[in-house]
């Protein structure tokens, strides 16, 4: 007909899915929204929906996504092209408008964002010349627990993981890393990162719910060249989260649905939870500052990188010259100061008050000491001198801020003229404008806690430091039984790593002899109860966590500067263990004025830099034992060996090989007698790079003395120790003689006095059991104490020191008397004097004598726990442990006689219990059992000692964790559920599940009760495993609460009695058959 066909016209959206289509798989992030629409409006099966549903990866969602769009044609395209604009319309208008444009777009973005970060913390560095010059001590951690110095540099290089965590005290400068970082990128415009954001957590904080992208775009870049490219290349992106511990977190972080979306709304800390997790933009990098790392550990995945800011590097003089001017002197030739400067905010503080009286520097002996001469000079200097009511609305303004965990502070609580009027006020706090709303903040963080600290001392409240220090307390009690997800315990726990900042600046304000000036001029009384307060705390810490937290209670003994109090807390130490992290200059310090105050160590552990080796090397010769761990071994230190080889010590050393490997050197020497002895490990790699070396110090050592070479032999499981010698004298034992040379605290059990006694002399004792009959008369009272029976074959005794298990006071002291049994007769011997460990009495004749105290006295006691391994067969399922609770004058030997059968596990076991108290016993695995599940702690002086708890592990358990908690404080134990059929549901909820056989007939019967529905029933019904049909059942049982558990027990003990009375009789009936 010679008529031609019109070409057929193509539907662009139709060819826009077409023609992007390996992009848009790639890109496309919206998928499971777009994808929900198109089957509301059926234009894709319930088939291809599933596909899209159950892909694992997004790139996978989209390939089948693809699949429905290919079979439903141009109008399913059109479609989808549609919902994708409305869903990520900047990667719609970047494909559409080609690359050219887009690209030019988002240079001339970043040009411009640059140039705003470099014209903002450009300022902020200037301002300081502190920033300039130091360097800050970074180390990179190994989860072998070695470590190695590194630079700013090498912070994001070097740590090859998607997360790199930088922890770090208040003041130690983490902050000024991470802006000084994020300037670099900005000035050097380096390839490693396309784009960085710097997140404050404190900022983003005082937001409501918000989606990534517009939380993004509050850094003046455009939200299009954000999610450019977010998408286009998130690996080069690096998001900063400045300021972790500032997100509010609650327990139900984790119950929140996983957030997967740039452009769904929710709370910041949501989001930024959600980058951490790896939910939002996973390929992304990320460096997070934060002060511990304990809740990090919990919400991060994947590989991380621990790196911790020890404070900046040793200045030297043209250092100090640059930041105090002419003011250097005072700082070079005050060994405090000098060390002080470890931290970039203290030398901003002092930099500071420098600047306006340089030379009244004597008495800053302290970290408070410093921080209270910089207020009041400030306030001396603007003439404040009536500063009560200053101090009190500042303090007032900070408690609230570290209660709330909050950095930015309502302006409306402080009573005060406002800053930008006030230029006293200005020197510590300053305005910020949030969402058109103004709030205030401290200049340095570490102002929060010192303002709270004089807050509590100006209120002379009891209450309120009682209440501190047991936040803190438990605190750190649940971090060590947190579970594996963030929880309410991890709630408590980052309360109290926030406010333990406070504690050390109440122990320096109770110095009043450092800072005297102060308090004199500012006509302030610190409370009287106030050091006993904190002497009392300190003291029940330092035995209950000698690992964890020794570091942060030195320092506290470091601020109060009470010698005597600093040697009775540290003789008392088994050891001291600070191996955990590398000491920084003030820490050695700290460290320097401890030791300073102790005659003798037992054994201690140092992780230190070696150029700290010579502030410490005259004091580590006070220790019985010496572990050093260093980042290399310099010639200084064959200086302290050959000082140990006088003082008859012994010395392991380890060094670390920088090198891949990231493995110790270690030499051990032992000094004995003058002859130096080194065991090698076996296979051990030595060194041969020139003196600074263990070769070394090997060849030093063999060419000082003979060396013996052996290897070492490395022993796991329980320790067993032989018993003590007994007197063949009806099995009485030798007591220890005390002089007036020997020391009243000694850890011996009993102790007599007597300068007529001779060497020869023998004076025995045994432990006699209390008879009830003989405190009738009394009154009310009770044991304190084991009832000693002694005799002494020659001689006579003028007196006896009993050791008792109380913490001191007044009303302790008063409610103490020794019971003398003769005859049927008792009569009541008023203490001399009662030491920290012993009752002093005198006496006239030798027979039956014990503490009593009144039942009425209610106060915690020392007290210790005691393991002892039963005996097991390799045919045993479970091994058993004893764990005894008793009080702390209980003679360990006397109770290892009774259970010679067992083997002692020796292990750190002080702790403080209330009698009267119930407790209960944590341990994980979780898989152990323990049995009972509370139990009273009372004083118990009964010679048989049964124990306390007993926990049934398995045989294939080698490592394994106990905690004792206390049932009425609440400390991390589930109160007692007052349904006991609902509670046997829950308590053998792994062994029923396993065991229960009687499934199906329990469901009928509850289904025909109409307590489970029907969709439950058939969910029972469908299980293919019996284990399966127990989980199912467990849902209904769970959504049907006491009713629907009390229900089931009776169906269950109807229908397998046996396995009821079982469980109910517990495993030490049943744990065999």
């Amino acid at each position: 007909a010679g008529q031609g066909v019109e070409p057929l016209r193509t539907n662009p959206e139709s060819e826009f899915a077409d023609g992007f289509r390996h992009k848009l798989i790639q890109r496309v992030v919206s998928v499971m929204p777009i994808a929900d629409v198109l089957k509301s409006k059926r234009m894709i099966d319930h088939e291809f929906y599933n596909e899209v549903h159950d892909a694992k990866t997004r790139q996978d969602k989209m390939r089948c996504l693809y699949k429905a769009l290919d079979s439903g044609g141009d109008s399913v395209k059109a479609e989808f092209y549609k919902l994708l604009r409305d869903n990520e319309p900047f990667l719609v208008d970047e494909l559409e408008s080609g690359p050219s444009r887009s690209q030019r777009s988002l240079e001339a973005a970043l040009g411009h964002y640059r140039g705003s970060v470099k014209a903002k913390y450009g300022r902020e560095e200037k301002r300081s010349s502190i920033t300039l010059t130091v360097k800050p001590q970074i180390i990179q951690k190994y989860n072998n627990g070695s470590f190695k110095m590194i630079t700013t540099d090498d912070l994001l290089e070097t740590c090859r993981s998607q997360t790199v965590v930088l922890q770090g005290d208040f003041g130690s400068g983490k902050s000024f890393i991470a802006q000084q970082l994020f300037l670099d990128w900005a000035v050097e415009n380096t390839g490693q990162f396309s784009l960085v954001f710097h997140l404050r957590c404190e900022e983003l904080m005082c937001s409501g719910k918000k989606n990534l992208i517009k939380l993004l775009s509050c850094s003046s870049l455009p939200s299009e060249e954000i999610s450019r490219v977010l998408q286009a290349s998130p690996e080069k992106v690096l998001f900063i989260i400045d300021g972790f511990d500032e997100l509010r977190l609650t327990q139900d972080i984790f119950a929140m649905s996983t957030h997967t979306h740039p452009l769904q709304k929710a709370p910041p800390e949501v989001i930024l939870c959600a980058l951490l997790r790896g939910c939002l933009i996973p390929a992304s990098k990320l460096l997070v500052t934060s002060r511990t790392k304990t809740t990090l550990s919990k919400l991060l995945k994947g590989e991380l990188c621990f790196t911790e800011v020890l404070g900046v590097s040793p200045l030297c003089d043209l250092d100090l010259k640059e930041i105090f001017r002419s003011d250097h002197h005072t700082v070079t030739e005050n060994i405090t100061l000098l060390a002080a400067c470890s931290s970039p905010v203290v030398c901003c503080i002092l930099k500071e008050k420098m600047e306006v009286a340089p030379n009244l520097t004597s008495g800053l002996e302290t970290t408070t000491s410093i921080y209270a001469d910089f207020v009041s000079t400030q306030l001396e200097h603007h003439c404040l001198f009536e500063s009560t009511k200053f101090l009190m609305s500042l303090g007032e303004l900070a408690e609230a801020g570290m209660l709330n965990q909050e950095v930015l502070l309502d302006k409306k609580k402080l009573h005060l003229v406002p800053s930008h009027e006030n230029p006293l006020l200005g020197k510590f706090l300053s305005e910020k404008t949030i969402l058109r709303e103004t709030k205030l903040r401290f200049h340095h963080l570490s102002f929060q806690p010192f303002f709270t600290a004089f807050f509590y001392v100006l209120l002379e409240s009891q209450k309120k430091v009682e209440d501190l220090l047991n936040t803190v307390a438990k605190g750190w009690a649940l971090s060590c039984w947190t579970s594996r997800d963030f929880s309410s315990a991890d709630v408590e726990v980052r309360l109290s790593e926030n406010l333990q900042s406070v504690i050390p600046f109440l122990c320096g304000l109770c110095k009043t002899d450092v800072i005297p000036s102060f308090f004199a001029k500012q006509n302030i009384a610190v409370p009287v109860d106030l050091k006993n307060q904190l002497k009392n705390w300190i003291t029940y810490c330092s035995q209950r966590f000698q690992k964890q937290h020794m570091l942060f209670l030195l320092r506290c003994l470091h601020e109060l500067h009470d010698v005597t109090f600093t040697k009775k807390v540290l003789e008392d130490l088994t050891i001291l263990d600070l191996s955990d992290t590398p000491l920084n200059t003030n820490d050695c310090l700290v460290l320097k004025f401890c030791l300073e105050s102790c005659r003798r160590i037992r054994n201690m552990k140092l992780h230190i830099a070696s150029h700290h080796l010579k502030v410490l090397e005259s004091k580590l010769l006070c220790c019985e034992e010496l572990t050093l761990t260093v980042d290399h071994i310099s010639g200084d230190v064959s200086g302290l060996i050959s000082n140990a080889v006088k003082a008859t010590n012994k010395l392991n050393l380890k060094e670390f090989e920088s090198h891949k490997s990231h493995f110790y050197q270690e030499i051990n020497v032992s000094i004995t007698n003058g002859e130096i002895t080194i065991p090698t490990g076996a296979g051990k790699k030595v060194i041969d790079s020139g003196m600074d070396s263990v070769s070394m110090l090997k060849n030093w050592a063999e060419r000082r003395k003979q060396v013996h070479i052996q290897a070492l032999t490395h022993r796991t499981g329980a320790s067993s120790q032989p018993l003590p010698k007994e007197n063949t004298s009806e099995g009485m034992e030798t007591m220890n003689r005390t002089t007036e040379e020997t020391d009243k605290s000694s850890s011996t059990p009993v102790q007599v006095f007597s300068p007529q006694l001779s060497k020869e002399d023998e004076v025995l004792y045994r432990i006699a059991s209390w008879d009830p009959e003989l405190l009738d008369g009394l009154g009310q009272k009770q044991p304190a104490g084991p009832l000693y029976n002694i005799e002494c074959l020659s001689g006579s005794i003028s007196g006896l020191h009993l050791p008792h298990c109380e913490i001191i006071s007044v009303k302790t002291v008063e409610s103490l008397s020794v019971a003398h049994f003769t005859g049927g007769n008792v009569e009541l011997l008023k203490p001399l004097e009662v030491t920290q460990t012993h009752v002093v009495f005198h006496i006239r004749d030798l027979s039956l004598f014990g503490l009593i105290k009144s039942i009425f006295f209610g106060s915690p006691i020392a007290a210790q726990v005691l393991l002892f391994l039963r005996p097991f067969t390799p045919d045993q399922r479970d091994k058993i442990l004893n764990v005894h609770l008793l009080p702390k004058n209980v003679p360990v030997s006397e109770v290892r006689h009774f259970h010679q059968n067992k083997t002692y596990v020796e292990t750190s076991s002080k702790c403080f219990l209330s009698p009267g108290h119930e407790y209960s016993l944590s341990c994980q695995p979780e898989e152990c059992e323990v049995q009972p599940k509370t139990e009273l702690f009372e004083y118990n002086y009964d010679p048989n000692y049964h124990p306390t708890f007993e926990v049934f592990l398995a045989v294939s358990i080698e490592e394994f964790m106990l905690g004792i908690l206390d049932s009425e404080a609440g400390q991390g134990v589930e109160p007692l559920r007052t349904n006991p059929e609902s509670e046997f549901a829950d308590g053998f909820r792994h062994k029923l599940i396993q065991r229960v056989v009687s499934v199906m007939p329990i469901a009928d019967v509850l289904k025909s009760k109409r307590m489970i529905d029907h969709e439950f029933y058939n969910e029972v019904h469908d299980a293919k495993t019996r284990q399966d049909k127990m989980r199912c059942l467990y849902k209904a049982l769970d959504s049907g609460g006491d009713s629907v558990k009390a229900e089931f027990y009776k169906l269950l003990r109807d229908n397998e009695p046996f396995l009821v009375d079982e469980l109910e009789s517990g495993p030490s009936r049943s744990q065999r058959f």
